[in-house]
C-alpha cells in the first residue's frame, strides 16, 4: 500500500503550541506537517495516566529555591520569617509578606503559581506579582493550590499575607500556556483527538457543595489526582441526608446536561436528582453493576450514561429539558432517596458538577467562582496541493462522533479558493446514526453516497476514494457505495483540510483516532486492509 501524504494520530501524536502535528513520509524520512489548532480557550482531557488534566505548556522554573532546601533567595532577614528543614515558616511577630524578587516575571504574562501551605495556624495568603500588585485569590488552611494569573506590575514573587501564620513549601512560578492547544484524549486503551463544540458550565463553584443536610464533608484524592474531591459523610438517621452544588441559572423549554464524577463509598445504589421546580430528572447510580437508570417527566430518552473514570471513580450524566426559567440545583444524597432513611457514618465521594446547554456532556470544565466557556477546537490545514492529489486519492478517518444530536458535522478537503464549488466532504447526518460523503465539482454535485450504520458514536474506519470513473465510499472494511461519474477535479485544485464545512459553517464534534490522506486512488484490497 502507498504511503500517506498526510498522516495525523494512530498512536503518533505530537503537539505544540498553536499547532497538532501531522507528518508525511519522503522514504525513510518523517516530514512535519502542523495542523492549525484553534481555540481561544483552556480545556481539559484526560491524560494517558487516566487524570482529568487542563491541557498546558508550561515554560521554565522562575523560582529559585522553591523547596527550600537552602536559607537562601527569600526575603527571611525580615523579622519572623525564616527557612529550616525544607519550609519557609512565618509567626506572628513578622510584619511582611513572603517576597522574592524576580527579573524575568513579564507583565502581561499570564503565569501559573503553585505552593503548599504544610503548616497552618491562621490567616490568609494571597499569591501576586508586586507589592500592592494584582493579584489572585486568597487561601487558607494546609493544601497544595495552583492558581493562573496574568496581569503583573512588578518584578517581585509574593504570597501576601501580612496575618499568616505557618509554613510553605514548593513555590513553583512558571509562564502558562492553554489556549489554541490541542487535546488527546486518552480512555484506557487507545487515544484520540478530542474535537468539542463551545461549551460553558453554568455551575460557578464545580468543585465544592453550597450547602448540606445532616452530613459532613471531607477532602479524597480526586480524579485529577489531587485531594480536591469531596467524601459526603452522614451524621445522623434522619430522613434527608444530601450535599447541594452550587446552583445554576436555566431557561425555561432549553435541553441542559447535567454531569459530575462519583465514587462509591459504603452504598451499591445512590440517586442524585435536580430541583424538580426547574429540572424534573434524577439518575439512580448502581455501583454493583456499573448502571444508570433515569426518572422524571423532563429526561431525553437515552442520554443518560455511566463511565469509568479509573480508581473507583465514575463520570456520570443525564440531559433534561427545564421546564421552568430560574435557578436549578443538584442534589448528591447519600443514599437512594426513594427510602428516605440514613445511616450514621455511611457515605459517597464526590467531584466536578457541571451544568451545559447542550443534549450530551463534553469534557469537564473547572469553575471557582464564575461560570466558564470552553471555545469550540478548530483543525485546519492550507496549502497543501502538494499533500493532496486532486485527480485521484482517499481520505480515510477513524473515529466516533460525540452524540447522535440532530446537526450535520463535517470533515472535508476543498480548495481554499473555490471551497463551495470544489470539495470532497464526509459527514455525520442531521438523521440519527447515518453518516454521508458528497463530491463536488466545478460548482456541480457529482455524487452523493449515504449510508445507515449501527451507532456512530462508536469507533468507525470510513474511506472515501475518488477517480475518474471510480468514486467509492468504504465502512469498516465494505464498500458501501460507487459512483462511475467520469468527472474529476483538475490539477492542484483541492489544497485545504478542514475539521468542519469547506467553508468553516459547520463543526465535527468527534473523537478522532488517526486520519490519512493518500496521492493515490486505492484498490479494493488495500481499503479492505485499511478499514478493516
Amino acid at each position: 500500500m502507498a504511503n500517506p501524504s498526510l498522516q495525523i494520530g494512530n498512536s503518533n501524536w505530537a503537539i505544540k503550541e498553536d499547532n497538532l502535528l501531522g507528518y508525511s513520509t519522503a522514504g525513510t524520512r518523517f516530514v512535519p506537517q502542523p495542523i492549525t489548532m484553534t481555540r481561544a480557550s483552556a480545556g481539559t482531557r484526560v491524560n494517558s495516566s487516566g487524570l482529568v488534566e487542563t491541557v498546558e505548556l508550561l515554560g521554565s522554573e522562575e523560582v529559585v529555591n522553591g523547596d527550600f532546601a537552602t536559607d537562601s533567595d527569600w526575603n527571611t532577614s525580615a523579622t519572623g520569617i525564616s527557612i529550616a528543614g525544607d519550609k519557609l515558616s512565618r509567626d506572628a511577630t513578622a510584619t511582611l509578606s513572603i517576597v522574592q524578587s524576580s527579573s524575568v516575571i513579564t507583565p502581561s504574562v499570564t503565569y501559573k503559581i503553585t505552593f503548599e501551605i504544610v503548616d497552618y495556624t491562621s490567616g490568609l495568603l494571597t499569591p501576586r506579582f508586586g507589592y500592592n500588585g494584582t493579584g489572585g485569590t486568597a487561601v487558607s488552611g494546609v493544601g497544595t493550590y495552583t492558581q493562573i494569573i496574568t496581569k503583573v506590575n512588578q518584578n517581585v514573587i509574593e504570597l501576601y499575607g501580612t496575618a499568616f501564620i505557618g509554613s510553605i513549601s514548593n513555590v513553583s512560578v512558571k509562564e502558562y500556556t492553554a489556549n489554541n492547544l490541542a487535546r488527546v484524549d486518552y480512555d484506557g486503551t487507545a487515544s484520540s483527538l478530542l474535537v468539542e463544540p463551545e461549551r460553558t458550565n453554568l455551575i460557578t463553584y464545580s468543585e465544592e457543595i453550597q450547602a448540606t443536610t445532616n452530613v459532613t464533608l471531607s477532602n479524597t484524592i480526586s480524579p485529577d489526582g489531587t485531594l480536591n474531591g469531596l467524601k459526603i459523610n452522614e451524621t445522623t438517621s434522619n430522613s434527608q441526608h444530601y450535599g447541594t452544588s452550587y446552583e445554576s441559572s436555566v431557561v425555561s423549554g432549553t435541553i441542559y446536561a447535567v454531569s459530575f464524577y462519583i465514587k462509591k463509598g459504603t452504598y451499591d445504589l445512590v440517586k442524585v436528582y435536580t430541583q424538580s421546580s426547574r429540572i424534573s430528572a434524577s439518575i439512580n447510580i448502581t455501583f454493583s453493576t456499573e448502571s444508570t437508570s433515569p426518572s422524571g417527566s423532563d429526561f431525553i430518552s437515552g442520554s443518560n450514561f455511566m463511565e469509568d473514570a479509573g480508581n473507583g471513580w465514575y463520570r456520570v450524566g443525564f440531559s433534561a429539558t427545564a421546564n421552568s426559567t430560574g435557578a436549578v440545583s443538584i442534589y448528591l444524597p447519600i443514599k437512594d432517596l426513594s427510602s428516605y432513611v440514613g445511616d450514621i457514618s455511611q457515605y459517597t465521594e464526590y467531584w466536578g458538577t457541571q451544568i451545559e446547554e447542550g443534549s450530551y456532556a463534553t469534557s469537564y470544565i473547572p469553575t471557582d467562582g464564575s461560570t466558564v466557556t470552553r471555545v469550540q477546537d478548530q483543525y485546519s490545514k492550507t496549502g497543501i496541493s502538494n499533500l493532496i492529489n486532486s485527480e485521484e486519492g482517499v481520505l480515510f478517518v477513524e473515529m466516533a462522533a460525540l452524540a447522535n444530536d440532530g446537526t450535520n458535522r463535517y470533515l472535508s478537503i476543498s480548495s481554499s479558493t473555490t471551497p463551495l464549488d470544489d470539495y470532497i466532504y464526509f459527514r455525520f447526518m442531521s438523521t440519527s446514526n447515518r453518516v454521508l460523503c458528497r463530491t463536488r465539482v466545478g460548482g456541480s454535485t457529482i455524487n452523493t453516497i449515504e449510508k445507515a450504520i449501527t451507532d456512530t458514536t462508536d469507533y468507525n474506519k470510513y474511506a472515501i476514494k475518488w477517480k475518474s470513473g471510480d468514486y467509492a465510499f468504504w465502512i469498516n472494511g465494505i464498500e458501501v457505495g460507487t459512483d462511475t461519474n467520469s468527472t474529476i477535479f483538475g490539477a492542484d485544485v483541492l489544497n485545504q483540510i478542514r475539521f468542519d464545512f469547506p467553508v468553516g459553517s459547520g463543526t465535527f464534534p468527534s473523537k478522532v483516532k488517526q486520519l490519512q490522506v493518500f496521492k493515490t486512488a486505492l484498490t479494493d484490497s488495500e481499503l479492505i486492509a485499511l478499514t478493516t
